[in-house]
């Protein structure tokens, strides 16, 4: 099925949106080439897209520039409908973000105590280098993933994530102290664990 490009909404594509489409992280996470339609990874959520209209934010807010966003403009390059030279495709740098945004909910979020595995896990992933995965089953399926390949049991860190992985330890430190602040039980075990260890 052969599709075309609405002129009036496509009549002033914007370069720096252009540029933005190319990128790895915009491949699409599933492409409907008959319907023209394309789902994609946002910094916290999932957008559709189809030639006329986006749910991403930079759509919705900037109607009235009457133009499509950069993930309507991937889809049409996609399509073959607009030049896509330096065009990057990479499904796992978008599945990445995905991954990304579910563990930054899950860390601030969701259980405290997850949270703190979480964490714990890359913390020493990315600072001694290596972490060990007692049960490997269910590995692919856990945004976890993302930061680590596997030789056994051993996980070794992608050294290209190393930041965001260290960032989201850091939410999770600050979550868990303004955790112990406010709450007073805590807290006190805490300083009776400290004074036991200083005085061991």
């Amino acid at each position: 099925m052969s599709h075309a490009l609405n002129a009036r909404l496509w009549a002033n594509i914007d370069d720096k949106r252009s540029g933005s489409a190319l990128v790895a992280e915009m491949t699409p996470l599933s492409l409907d080439s008959q319907a023209a339609q394309a789902s994609f990874a946002g910094s916290s959520e999932m957008y559709w897209a189809d030639l006329e209209k986006c749910t991403c934010m930079d759509f919705n807010i900037n109607q009235s520039r009457s133009a499509p966003c950069k993930h309507m403009i991937r889809l049409a390059m996609e399509l073959g409908l607009l030049p896509s030279a330096g065009i990057v495709r990479d499904i796992d740098a978008a599945q990445y973000r995905v991954a990304l945004a579910k563990l930054k909910s899950m860390t601030s979020e969701g259980d405290l105590l997850a949270a703190v595995k979480i964490g714990a896990f890359l913390k020493e992933l990315y600072t001694k280098g290596k972490s060990r995965v007692a049960d490997t089953r269910g590995v692919d399926d856990t945004p976890l993933r993302f930061f680590f390949v596997l030789a056994g049991n051993s996980a070794a860190p992608i050294k290209t994530r190393k930041k965001d992985a260290l960032a989201l330890v850091k939410a999770i430190e600050a979550r868990l102290g303004e955790w112990l602040l406010v709450t007073p039980q805590a807290l006190l075990a805490a300083f009776e664990g400290y004074e036991q260890t200083d005085a061991a």
